[in-house]
């Protein structure tokens, strides 16, 4: 029996998400109203982005799971990323030069910014996109902020179901230390207000100590872990120290936002606050209360 053979006989609803299942969470003290528990498809390990519950749906069922199946879809995994070929940037593109969320054109530039009407057969019209390098310098996937309007999908990514990786790959550290945030505009909102030694995961789900670990060799010593101010920022900012805790001197609750608040909203002062606090992280012990 498969992860998904096994969701489908229990008769629990999933949706695909980044190759993986999306599921509500089997943890029955949890009311999970919008799916927060992703199910890897080869090994049915479980994660509760939300709560922290996990597992194996396989314990969890006391089922035996396929290990043939699993060790195939590994290698046809394995196959699929040596397939991926790096991308191009897409013809007719134009660079983005305006200003837009409170962010200077001349930082849109450093990113290399650009909208177009679409990238292959994929509609990315009225969209800010921007080109997501890996340590070698070429272009894994595009990812696209709708510009005007909140409502779902406000980001698109191409190619659809790509994994993100830990961006951008090179940053220069302040005092040996990097901030991990949640997104892509988190991260240009700091750097353009001058705090430059900011990585995004694109996610909790793409945050694990092995896609930091270039960065460790580079090194840093410190992660400052600056999630969104409301409470599934803050469940996911302690799911990510969990992780990294055993490699890296994490600190989660220094840089702390009120409700409704994140990154990506700061303004100059406040940005020109927590570099202040980053560059002397040795000789104060203040909590920053934005």
């Amino acid at each position: 029996m498969t992860p998904e053979d096994l969701l489908k006989a229990k008769g629990i609803k999933y949706n695909y998400s980044c190759g993986d299942f999306l599921v509500k969470c089997l943890n029955p003290e949890h009311e999970d109203s919008n799916p927060s528990m992703r199910v890897d498809r080869l090994n049915g390990h479980f994660n509760c982005f939300s709560c922290g519950y996990k597992g194996s749906i396989f314990r969890l069922f006391d089922i035996t799971p396929n290990l043939v199946h699993q060790r195939s879809l590994q290698i046809k995994k394995k196959i699929e990323k040596l397939r991926e070929k790096p991308l191009n940037m897409p013809l007719g593109y134009t660079d983005f030069d305006k200003e837009f969320r409170g962010i200077k054109p001349s930082t849109f530039a450093e990113f290399k910014a650009f909208t177009t009407d679409r990238i292959n057969e994929q509609d990315f019209e009225g969209r800010v996109i921007f080109p997501i390098y890996d340590h070698f310098g070429q272009i894994i996937s595009f990812i696209g902020r709708n510009m005007f309007s909140e409502l779902p999908p406000k980001y698109l990514v191409y190619p659809k179901g790509r994994s993100m990786p830990i961006f951008p790959p090179d940053v220069k550290p302040i005092n040996g230390s990097l901030i991990l945030v949640e997104g892509i505009f988190d991260l240009i909102n700091l750097y353009d207000k001058g705090l430059t030694n900011v990585i995004t995961g694109f996610g909790i789900s793409n945050i694990t100590t092995s896609r930091l670990m270039p960065y460790k060799m580079s090194g840093v010593s410190k992660i400052f872990i600056f999630f969104d101010g409301d409470k599934p920022g803050r469940v996911a900012a302690k799911k990510a120290f969990e992780e990294l805790k055993n490699t890296f001197i994490v600190d989660y609750d220094s840089l702390v936002l009120p409700e409704g608040k994140d990154p990506g909203d700061l303004t100059l002062e406040e940005v020109s606050a927590i570099l202040s606090y980053i560059k002397n992280w040795f000789d104060i012990n203040l909590v920053i209360m934005l």
